[in-house]
């Protein structure tokens, strides 16, 4: 068994740019690109708090079912994906900013009711993009 150890990877042709060539040796995929950039998992009830994140810094309860996660390097425009989960109900991302994104939980009072919003214990956001 070989071991590879290294602190940086650097591309050839631009520093910046790693380029990963897929099983079928055709297609390839940016490696920066397809990292994610930032992530969390945290518990939105009674006072939120993180289980475990990569680049947050923060998190916001502005209402109920209602949270802003504040990164700690921010992106470079507001043109990321972002996206997130909860058990049994509905998640959204209303909006984006290059310091963080605001998160919805929500979930439909009856059908064809209003929504109503909810906390819950099991919240995960990430994000893929280009940071600034």
């Amino acid at each position: 068994m070989s071991t590879l150890a290294i602190n940086t990877i650097s591309g050839q042709t631009a520093a910046n740019s790693v380029v990963v060539t897929g099983e079928g040796g055709t297609n390839t995929t940016s490696l920066q690109q397809g990292l994610a950039k930032a992530w969390v998992n945290f518990d939105g009830t009674g006072t939120i708090a993180v289980r475990d994140s990569f680049n947050v810094a923060s998190l916001t309860d502005n209402a109920t079912g209602n949270y802003t996660v504040n990164f700690m390097s921010a992106m470079s425009d507001a043109n990321y994906s972002a996206n997130s989960t909860s058990l049994n109900y509905f998640c959204t991302i209303p909006s984006q900013i290059e310091g963080g994104c605001n998160v919805l939980i929500t979930y439909q009072t009856s059908l064809g009711g209003s929504l109503g919003y909810e906390d819950q214990a099991i919240v995960r956001v990430s994000t893929h993009g280009d940071l600034a």
